[in-house]
């Protein structure tokens, strides 16, 4: 079969551009992937870090909890006590700092939306307790 130069030209052309295109789109595709496997990365770290650091709160609250018990701290040592206040249950510090985490990932932070983020966090916490105290008297 014989095709006309201008017609060989135009399905060079064609070509050529279907070539470019498509490793266009496919790179776009994968710097768009890229950017999605490192946000997933990031906030991934961040939520492990929040986990870790709630544990290390719950096991400092734990140890003030402790100390301020008056078979660890007797009174002949004329040392006043710490406040008695109860650890909190590690789950409830656990929300609390992965709710956190998820406030600080945000792109958009801002003093208020934090402050928002808080008290929605808080306001969760206690009407669980309160659901809690409800079914377990």
């Amino acid at each position: 079969m014989h095709l006309d130069p201008a017609v060989k030209e135009y399905l060079w052309y064609v070509s050529l551009f279907s070539v470019l295109a498509g490793a266009c789109i496919a790179s776009i595709a994968q710097a768009f992937n890229g950017w999605r496997e490192r946000a997933a990365a990031n906030r991934r770290h961040l939520r492990d870090l929040a986990v870790q650091l709630a544990i290390k709160q719950w096991e400092h609250e734990l140890s003030v909890e402790e100390a301020s018990r008056p078979d660890v701290m007797p009174d002949s040592m004329n040392v006043p006590k710490p406040p008695s206040k109860p650890a909190r249950p590690l789950r409830v510090v656990m929300f609390e700092m992965l709710r956190f985490a998820d406030a600080v990932s945000d792109n958009k932070l801002t003093a208020r939306s934090l402050a928002n983020h808080i008290a929605d966090t808080t306001s969760v916490l206690d009407s669980a307790s309160s659901d809690s105290q409800i079914r377990n008297p």
